[in-house]
């Protein structure tokens, strides 16, 4: 009858459906009667003559939702009260529906089974894209729903639907339905959920992995194993025992949705979120655990990349919530601050004789100072400050003399640089004349035009008074005398000389910074000298050679101590304003407090995979001792002995007591005591090399395998760069306000010892070559501009980081040219050769320099040793064509493409 129009058209009163849930409540338990009930009323909403409204104004709704809660275990009774839900929300009225649906929530609220039913069947609704958000929100079903989540959250059946649901919800709802969400702390009971399912019961498992029944000696090791690698051993039994990942990345869909809609970004970025983000990126490493390996990478991501907004700002002297006036103030302080550093960096480029870029840094400093005086007020005494500086120290004139500079060194120097140099294949070959080596030595040598043969010059100039042909092929050598070759030691000395001459000429202006970078001109070529052997007394007398230039060039101080005097007076005056004008260090402590936990975690870890690497080697030792082998017991136990201090000094970050430790180091004191005596009383079976048992590498971080799979999973691998450059951006801007003083400096503090346990574990777990990996190929420009900025952020991490980065050059170079080749890569291209810039000029890896240029230096068209170097790396990577835009690359705007939403993210 109701599969009829015609009845379904006579149906105009609730009587045959009251009727249809009279017959089906008489057998509520009996799923064959609740069926044939549920097609009943199926039937009628699909006649379009029904007036969908009967059923909603009936309890008809709360009756399908006892049906499906009663009878989960059939799927065919579940589709069908699915199916009528989805047509009754298609047809009805959404307001009244969802009033009736709220209704029948209130009346079970007792009853967990109808509010995991409600649940499934609202996903149903929206799958079926048949939701009315603004009158479901306005309803209070979600409220009703919220209410029942927190009253049966330790129900499997609720815990199961109800982070589907929150997806939903957040997905598809408006900004208040995420207000709403936060305030009835949904996102905490999210988190619970996911702990819940990621880590299962770790009291069984740990119960079940405790060690029992051993000698008193292998229980105290096996104890003191088993409390340091909790956290390891948390993620390897999360990994054996992961349930519903796709469940965990709906909450960690949703956590991201509800963290970017709220007020305070610290509602939900709590340390635990961080910590336990991080420890799913470990599990997800799985094949089970892909489904919540882009979710917990992207939430991770966004975390820290707001961590990192607030540290930076801070570091920029900027507070948490500030006024019209302190943003003014902290701006005009962060743009006072970038144009000093600018002056400096030139002032410190000019001395080292790299012109052009002083002259680059130099016109920036200029535009800078130019900005902040428009944007003063005239009668303000920081504004006079400011113009007596740019009149007292005139940039751009610096600018022109430093170009001015660059012309005239590399005018007098042209004949030294543009000799060829001599690079013998085999350091054995001798002279033939005096049958000495032809080695790395301070002697100048001679190549034939023809055969190519080398000899000293000094030999062949005595040669050359009897012979007038070479030695080994009878060429004559009247020209080649004329043009003789120089090593690479001896260039660098002509070129140090024919600039030092040059400085005979009166007529230069501002001699004093020209003798500067004269003097440093010198020092390189002693660094050369020291790399070829050639001896201390010649080296020592180079070095004295530009000590006494530099002592002329004292007057070029004079700028530099100007420039100390308006640091005092304009730029740390105008960073003291901003600073008195913030309110406090609350988001700066919030901050910190995330990068110590991502710490803590990565320090348990680090001091589990030492642990684990103690144990190994204490067997080892055990072995050799047995075997009569005490020298070799005495080698691994120093090895023992330099791991537990380490798991000793990273015990405070990692939250540890040393005392068991410190236990393990009197046990292996006393094994060496031990040791000794048996070396000096008995013999000695050791053998040349120890047989060491490996312990596999762990990699602590988590991001190390999404960026492996960069090629497969595109998205993973561009939140894991993304979480990568904001934690070291982090741990840069927290040691730099920790130099300060103040109440954020005090802050700081206490992270900084986390910020530098970051960057090591960055730098041992080995990310610089997957990070490099990201510039070329087919990555796209988010995730090169991500990897150029996390090169950058290294670059003022220390000389470990700057080596690091110095290793990758070679492979940013190669990028920077590869966008060059293609259009509408600028932005990119300008920032590529800005890296490159900072990586050759900023000082620290001269030695670095002086070693590769030792083995393949290209000529030299440049007399400074950065240049060199740079014309070096540009003719083998074949990027000649890059050479202007490195020494003096363009700005580019401090904008990282971020997400894959297209959004941006402005530091």
């Amino acid at each position: 009858l109701a599969a009829s129009d015609d009845f379904a058209a006579s149906t105009s009163e609730p009587v045959c459906v009251n009727e249809i849930m009279r017959l089906a409540a008489f057998h509520p338990s009996d799923a064959a009667v609740q069926l044939e009930a549920t097609k009943c009323l199926a039937a009628l909403l699909s006649s379009p003559a029904f007036d969908a409204g009967l059923l909603v104004n009936t309890n008809a709704v709360e009756s399908l939702l006892l049906a499906a809660s009663r009878h989960t275990g059939s799927p065919s009774l579940v589709a069908a009260v699915h199916s009528c839900f989805l047509d009754l929300a298609k047809r009805s009225k959404p307001r009244r529906f969802y009033i009736a649906f709220e209704a029948a929530l209130k009346r079970q609220e007792s009853n967990a089974g109808v509010l995991g039913a409600a649940s499934q069947a609202l996903c149903v609704i929206f799958e079926g894209e048949a939701e009315d958000c603004e009158s479901l929100l306005e309803s209070g079903t979600v409220t009703q729903l919220m209410a029942g989540f927190q009253r049966h959250r330790k129900t499997e059946h609720v815990r199961q639907v109800m982070p589907e649901l929150c997806d939903f919800l957040t997905l598809r709802a408006r900004p208040a339905m995420h207000n709403l969400l936060l305030h009835r702390e949904t996102h905490q009971l999210l988190v619970s959920v996911a702990e819940g399912y990621l880590y299962g019961n770790p009291a069984l498992q740990s119960r079940q992995t405790r060690p029992e029944h051993q000698k008193e000696e292998q229980a105290c090791v096996s104890a003191w194993l088993y409390d340091i690698t909790a956290a390891s051993r948390r993620i390897e039994l999360a990994m054996g025992n992961l349930e519903r990942p796709s469940t965990i990345g709906a909450i960690f869909r949703t956590l991201r949705r509800l963290y970017r809609s709220a007020k305070t970004w610290a509602e939900i970025a709590t340390p635990n979120l961080v910590v336990f983000l991080m420890r799913a990126m470990a599990v997800s490493h799985g094949s089970l655990g892909e489904p919540l390996g882009e979710p917990a990478a992207a939430l991770l991501a966004d975390v820290l990349t707001h961590a990192e907004a607030h540290v930076t700002w801070s570091a920029c002297g900027g507070g948490p919530e500030v006024s019209r006036r302190a943003f003014t103030l902290q701006w005009l302080a962060g743009d006072a601050r970038q144009a000093f550093d600018n002056e400096i960096l030139a002032f410190q480029q000019w001395r080292a004789g790299n012109f052009y870029p002083a002259a680059r840094a130099f016109i920036a400093a200029s535009d800078g100072y130019a900005s902040l005086k428009a944007r003063l007020p005239a009668e303000q005494c920081l504004r006079l400050v400011l113009e007596d500086h740019m009149r007292d120290v005139p940039l751009r004139s610096y600018a022109k003399s430093c170009t001015e500079h660059g012309r005239i060194i590399a005018e007098a120097t042209a004949s030294a640089r543009t000799s060829e140099e001599i690079r013998l294949t085999d350091k054995s070959d001798d002279c033939p004349i005096c049958l000495e080596a032809l080695g790395p030595q301070e002697c100048q040598l001679w190549k034939c035009e023809k055969c190519r043969n080398v000899a000293h010059v000094k030999c062949i100039h005595r040669w050359s008074q009897n012979q007038s042909s070479c030695p080994f092929c009878r060429h004559s050598m009247s020209a080649s005398l004329a043009s003789t070759t120089n090593g690479a030691y001896f260039r660098a000395y002509s070129i140090a000389q024919a600039a030092e001459a040059k400085l005979q000429d009166c007529k230069i202006d501002r001699k004093e910074f020209l003798i500067s970078a004269v003097a440093h001109l010198w020092k390189s070529a002693a660094r050369v000298g020291r790399a070829l052997g050639v001896d201390e007394t010649t080296l020592h007398s180079i070095y004295r050679r530009a000590e006494n230039l530099e002592l002329r060039s004292q007057q070029c101080s004079d700028g530099i101590t100007a420039t100390e005097v308006f640091n005092h007076e304009f730029v740390q005056e105008i960073q003291a304003l901003a600073a008195r004008e913030q309110d406090d260090s609350g988001n700066l402590g919030s901050a910190c407090a995330l990068i110590q936990a991502v710490a803590t975690e990565t320090c348990q870890r680090r001091c589990a995979v030492l642990a684990k690497q103690v144990v190994a080697l204490r067997a080892d030792v055990s072995k050799f001792m047995e075997q009569g082998r005490w020298k070799n017991a005495e080698e691994v136990l120093v090895l023992m002995g330099g791991k537990l201090s380490q798991i000793l000094a990273l015990a405070p970050q990692a939250n540890f007591n040393p005392a068991e430790t410190n236990k393990q180091v009197e046990v292996v004191t006393q094994l060496r005591e031990q040791v000794h005596a048996k070396i000096s009383r008995s013999s000695d079976q050791s053998q040349p090399f120890c047989e060491l048992t490996l312990v596999p590498t762990e990699v602590i971080l988590p991001f190390g395998t999404c960026l492996d799979k960069f090629r497969k999973h595109r998205e993973p691998a561009l939140h894991s760069l993304a979480a990568l450059r904001a934690m070291i951006a982090t741990a840069r801007a927290t040691q730099s306000i920790a130099e300060g003083t103040g109440r954020e400096a005090e802050t700081a503090k206490r992270a900084t010892g986390a910020a530098k346990q970051l960057i090591t574990v960055f730098l041992e777990d080995g990310f610089a070559p997957k990070v490099g990996a990201c510039l070329t190929g087919d990555s796209g420009q988010s995730a090169a501009f991500l990897a150029a900025s996390i090169f950058q952020e290294l670059l003022s991490c220390g000389i470990e980081a700057k080596n690091v980065c110095f290793s990758q050059l070679d492979r940013i170079v190669v990028s920077a040219a590869t966008v060059q080749s293609r259009s509408g890569g600028s932005e990119l291209l300008a920032c590529l050769c800005g890296l490159v810039h900072n990586i050759i000029f900023s000082g620290g890896l001269e030695d670095r320099m002086v070693r590769r240029l030792q083995r393949e230096a290209a000529p030299r068209m440049a007399a400074a040793l950065e240049e060199w170097f740079l014309d070096t790396v540009l003719v083998q990577n074949c990027a000649v064509e890059l050479r202007e835009d490195i020494l003096q690359p363009r700005p580019v705007a401090d904008v990282l493409p971020y997400g894959l939403d297209g959004a941006a993210l402005s530091a």
